[in-house]
């Protein structure tokens, strides 16, 4: 597997880590009815730093994951462009 291929890879796994922490925090917000006094407040700390740190986990790794996928997007299309130019002026050079 290539790097780009790693790096797609990586930034999925981020992702999915980060909706876990997602869905954990939709856990805990579920469970706050039984709870009471500072178990309660500890649980609603709890829920605010995992749905943040979710949050920003899923973006990144949605995010880089994307751009992951359309730099190699370029470099092929930038390839297969260069390898089309080359042929080009190789059958320019033959005619002259």
């Amino acid at each position: 597997m290539d790097d780009n291929g790693r790096n797609r890879v990586r930034y999925t796994l981020y992702a999915a880590a980060g909706f876990y922490l997602i869905y954990l925090a939709y856990g805990l917000f579920r469970q706050l009815k039984n709870s009471a006094g500072n178990e309660k407040m500890i649980m609603i700390i709890a829920m605010i730093v995992f749905a943040a740190a979710g949050a920003a986990i899923a973006v990144m790794g949605l995010k880089k994951g994307f751009l992951a996928g359309q730099d190699g997007y370029m470099e092929e299309s930038e390839t297969s462009e260069d390898a089309a130019d080359s042929s080009e002026n190789g059958s320019d050079k033959d005619n002259k």
